[in-house]
């Protein structure tokens, strides 16, 4: 599909679908979450704001993968198959809560 086919009202229906998905889904996943150990902080330090990374929390997901948005097949189709697999993601941020899966060392 063409995105310039899509009309105003449809795109403004589009963005409020995906803000209400970003609210719901951090205030899920910032109740479980914790402000980032020493260990994280330093290592992101140099790419973001004091003031975010005070406020910023994290949760990783042991066992569990994030599910698909309820939007993502339209979005598959919407953006010619190029879409992110959330299932296959690492991380995911939700505003000012983000989750991960562990970290594998080898």
């Amino acid at each position: 599909m063409d995105p310039g086919d899509l009309s105003e009202a449809r795109v403004a229906k589009m963005i409020s679908g995906v803000a209400a998905y970003m609210r719901q889904e951090r205030n899920l996943y910032f109740r479980a979450s914790e402000l980032l150990t020493p260990e994280w902080r330093t290592a992101v330090q140099p790419y973001f704001s004091k003031t975010l990374l005070d406020t910023v929390r994290a949760v990783i997901l042991k066992g569990a993968r994030i599910p698909p948005p309820p939007f993502y097949a339209e979005a598959i189709v919407l953006s010619s198959g190029h879409f992110p697999d959330f299932v296959h993601l690492a991380s995911v941020t939700y505003l000012d809560a983000t989750t991960t899966s562990p970290l594998r060392t080898n």
